[in-house]
C-alpha cells in the first residue's frame, strides 16, 4: 500500500508542477513592443496637442526672434515634463523655421533602459511637427 500512496502522490506532485509551468507567461519582447506602440502614438498625440497649444501663447506679431524664443522656453517645459515618463526619454527637441508662419519641431525620442529581466530592445523614433501661426491673430 505505502508504494501505490507513493505513486499517487508522486503523480499528484508532477501535475501540479505541470499545471504550474504552464500557467507561468514569460513575457517575450514581442509582446513588450506591441505593448509599447499605443503608449509611443498617445505620447506623440499629447505632445503634438501641448506643442500646437502653446504656439497660441506666443505673440508671434513681435519678431521673429521673440516668436522662436517663446517656442524655445515652451518646448523646453514641455520636454522637462515628459521626460519624467517611465518609458520614453526624449532628446532635446529642435526647433526650425520654415517661414514667418511656419516652425517645424522635431521629437527624437527612445525607449528607456529594459529591466533586467527582457533581452535588450532599443529603439528610437522621430516625429515632425509643423507650428503654424495662429489664424486668430
Amino acid at each position: 500500500m505505502k508504494g501505490f500512496a507513493g505513486i499517487v502522490v508522486l503523480i499528484i506532485i508532477l501535475i501540479t508542477i505541470i499545471i504550474l509551468i504552464n500557467s507561468t507567461h514569460f513575457q517575450r519582447n514581442e509582446d513588450n513592443i506591441d505593448l509599447l506602440i499605443p503608449k509611443i502614438n498617445n505620447f506623440v498625440s499629447i505632445f503634438k496637442i501641448n506643442a500646437k497649444n502653446m504656439s497660441y501663447d506666443c505673440n508671434w506679431n513681435i519678431s521673429q526672434i521673440s516668436t522662436t524664443n517663446c517656442l524655445n522656453d515652451g518646448l523646453s517645459q514641455i520636454n522637462s515634463n515628459f521626460n519624467k515618463n517611465t518609458l520614453i526619454t526624449c532628446e532635446t527637441i529642435s526647433l526650425s523655421k520654415i517661414d514667418e508662419n511656419n516652425y517645424e519641431i522635431k521629437l527624437s525620442c527612445s525607449n528607456k533602459i529594459p529591466t533586467p529581466l527582457q533581452k535588450e530592445t532599443t529603439f528610437t523614433f522621430e516625429k515632425k511637427i509643423l507650428l503654424t501661426r495662429p489664424q486668430n491673430e
